[in-house]
């Protein structure tokens, strides 16, 4: 600064009463003007400085970026580090942000917090856990008939009638369920599988047991379970296969063993015309293949039933199946056995028996339900059209048809997932018994119940959540199960031009299988008639009642819908299946407001 200029400024600030400031290097006023201060708070202290011949050196990036940023502004908003839930928050009237006096200009690269956990395990003091899921001895005992059911008729030969008696067989994912229907007769038999005095004298756990190539539904050297999953999950699986059909043969004699002995006299002078129904989760059944395929072993399972072997060995099953084959390809049957109807039906379509050749069944009405089946692997749900034909016949027109593994066994391993999780972020300070925890993580043929909720596997421990955060229970109930039945089954028809608003407003729904047993199910019925956004989208629930014609001793009125299936089966005659195609006459519905057509994402 020039001499003269100096003396004529201090001059003037001395008339004042006060002293010419001197000029700092690195204020916010030097050459560097364009770079702004930038002031990062770790905690209680702030700032960095790098001193050394008067000159500021930020750390190479962070100067780099400061020569590249086109900001002008000589100040900048404090970036301030500290415990938050996600990123660093950017606030420039926060009270809590540093000031920067007179301190030589800083830039650091600011360090993202890592984020609060979404929820804490707390173990009550003093404690130590324990599981209380633990594997339960299975106690099911089958008892078997009198009769061997190798036989297909009662009488010797003679006879004075002939009527049509129906197998109306569920394979289910946990458990077979049969009822044999008599239309001439008017009535449909229960078919027990054990002692029992409730519905579970009917059911009979999906699993087979092999000794030396037997197979056998009593104990054995080996035991196969989760038949039906796997099957679906490779249909062309040949072993699996087999012994999806050896066991079908096995039940399909005990049935026929069962009705010739209990009901002797009722069938000693007719001969019967035998069918066989079978029941198919509808998504597979407009499948082609898998129809297909589920006929070939349904087949292939009489004629192993009938075989004159008092032992199912594997000779046997493999040499229906080829024989299947060929029948249905057109050849010629040799022996009467041969002659057997077989047809596959959609278990849902079965399911509703009841109720549409019920008075309660409208013909005039828009028949549109939507069917609910909670089992042990999977959640089968479809929405549907009812159309009654001629002859006591009914047509099924599918618009969406959704098989999900959401059931009651893939809920429990779900949870089982989500607390060895839990374990680890507890860090070693529990542990529970390796071995008993694994085998908590049934088979899908599991006869016993699980815990209403996730809290209830563990004794004296308890978690808190984050705000927002849901716990595993009300991810699975809303994101998969809520999601698969309000959005892919039943939004999903108003999106693709089937229905209108109009249809969806109020369709009936049923609610059925052995896993709405469970509140957790249950809780499926208010989230159906409430959806923000959309309160178009709503079903009623209706219950399914027990036919008059259903002899079932020791069953309840709660109870049936484990059995509608089978006796669906037994009865139901199907004009035509058909999986719908959008109707090209529907006008979309007049949007008034974009909320009222909203669907969030994770119900889709």
């Amino acid at each position: 600064m020039a001499a003269s200029l100096k003396e004529a400024l201090e001059k003037a600030y001395a008339e004042k009463g006060q002293e010419l400031p001197e000029v700092k290097r690195g204020s916010t006023r030097n050459q560097n003007a364009g770079q702004p201060t930038v002031t990062v708070s770790y905690g209680k202290s702030h700032g960095c400085s790098h001193p050394g011949n008067g000159r500021q050196r930020p750390p190479y990036s962070a100067h780099k970026a400061g020569r590249n940023n086109s900001s002008t502004s000589p100040k900048a908003n404090p970036i301030v580090v500290g415990k938050t839930t996600g990123q660093a928050k950017h606030n420039s009237t926060s009270a809590s942000a540093p000031k920067q006096i007179g301190t030589p200009r800083s830039i650091a690269v600011p360090v993202k917090p890592a984020p609060l956990p979404d929820y804490v395990i707390n173990i009550a003091s003093g404690t130590t856990p324990t599981c209380l899921i633990t594997s339960e001895r299975d106690d099911y005992v089958y008892v078997a008939p009198a009769k061997s059911g190798i036989r297909t008729q009662a009488h010797g030969g003679t006879w004075s009638d002939e009527r049509e008696v129906v197998i109306g067989l569920d394979f289910g994912t946990s458990s077979i369920k049969v009822i044999v229907g008599d239309n001439a007769l008017g009535k449909a038999f229960a078919v027990p599988f054990n002692d029992a005095t409730d519905i579970f004298r009917y059911l009979l756990p999906s699993r087979l047991y092999e000794t030396a190539a037997n197979f056998s539904l009593q104990e054995g050297r080996r035991v196969y379970r989760d038949l039906k999953l796997s099957l679906l999950a490779d249909p062309n699986d040949q072993e699996a296969q087999v012994r999806v059909t050896a066991l079908l043969a096995l039940v399909i004699r005990h049935a026929r063993g069962w009705l010739l002995s209990e009901h002797r006299d009722v069938y000693s002078q007719t001969n019967i015309l035998w069918k066989l129904a079978v029941g198919l989760p509808a998504a597979h059944h407009l499948n082609d293949e898998h129809k297909g395929l589920f006929e070939r072993m349904s087949q292939a399972a009489w004629l192993a039933a009938s075989s004159n072997k008092q032992e199912l060995g594997r000779d046997t099953v493999t040499a229906a199946l080829s024989r299947a084959a060929q029948l249905m390809s057109g050849a010629a049957t040799t022996r009467p056995t041969e002659e057997i109807e077989v047809s596959v039906v959609p278990e849902i379509a079965a399911q509703i028996y009841g109720y549409v050749a019920s008075n309660r069944f409208d013909k005039r009405a828009k028949n549109l339900f939507l069917m609910v089946d909670v089992g042990a692997g999977t959640v089968d749900s479809s929405l549907f059209h009812v159309k009654a034909g001629r002859g006591g016949k009914f047509g099924f027109t599918f618009y969406t048809s959704q098989v999900q593994p959401n059931g009651v066994m893939n809920l429990h391993r779900y949870r089982m997932h989500w607390w060895e999780g839990a374990f680890v972020k507890l860090g070693g300070q529990f542990k529970p018994d390796t071995s008993k925890f694994h085998e908590s993580k049934f088979s899908t043929d599991r006869m016993h119940s699980i815990p209403e909720s996730y809290t209830g596997y563990f004794s004296d421990i308890s978690v808190q959540y984050r705000d927002g955060v849901e716990d595993p229970d009300q991810y699975f109930l809303m994101k998969r199960v809520v999601s698969q039945v309000r959005g892919k089954t039943m939004w999903r028809t108003w999106k693709d031009g089937f229905l209108t608003q109009q249809d969806l407003d109020g369709v009936p729904m049923f609610l059925c299988g052995g896993g709405t047993r469970m509140q957790f199910y249950r809780k499926l019925e208010h989230e159906m008639q409430n959806m923000s956004g959309a309160s178009w989208l709503k079903a009623e629930t209706k219950p399914l009642e027990t036919p008059r014609s259903l002899i079932a001793p020791g069953l309840s009125v709660q109870d049936y819908d484990r059995l509608s299936v089978a006796f669906g089966l037994s009865f139901l005659e199907v004009s035509e299946v058909i999986k719908a195609t959008p109707d090209p006459t529907i006008i979309p519905d007049q949007v008034t407001s974009w909320r009222d057509n909203y669907i969030d994402k994770d119900q889709c």
